[in-house]
């Protein structure tokens, strides 16, 4: 029983110490909330570029389909280098 107590005791003063220092928390300053807004603008940006660059290699890719359509198609079976047009 004693054992009980002690370790409520010890909850208790952890939990107490706690929320104390939780509370000495100053609040935020103008520097504080101009990083915070920084950090903020740079992770959007991020995800901008990340968004931009998947639609550059989606284009890529299609594009690349279609070139090989299209010389499927189009050119000759000539040596390699050249592109002789059908007519």
């Amino acid at each position: 029983m004693t054992s009980t107590i002690r370790s409520l005791f010890v909850v208790f003063a952890a939990t107490l110490v706690l929320t104390s220092l939780a509370a000495c928390q100053k609040p935020e300053g103008p520097a504080e909330r101009a990083g915070k807004s920084i950090d903020e603008a740079t992770q959007k940006a991020g995800q901008e570029i990340q968004k931009a660059g998947q639609q550059i290699q989606d284009a890529a890719s299609e594009a690349k389909k279609i070139v090989a359509a299209n010389s499927e198609t189009r050119f000759d079976g000539g040596p390699a280098g050249t592109m002789a047009m059908r007519v």
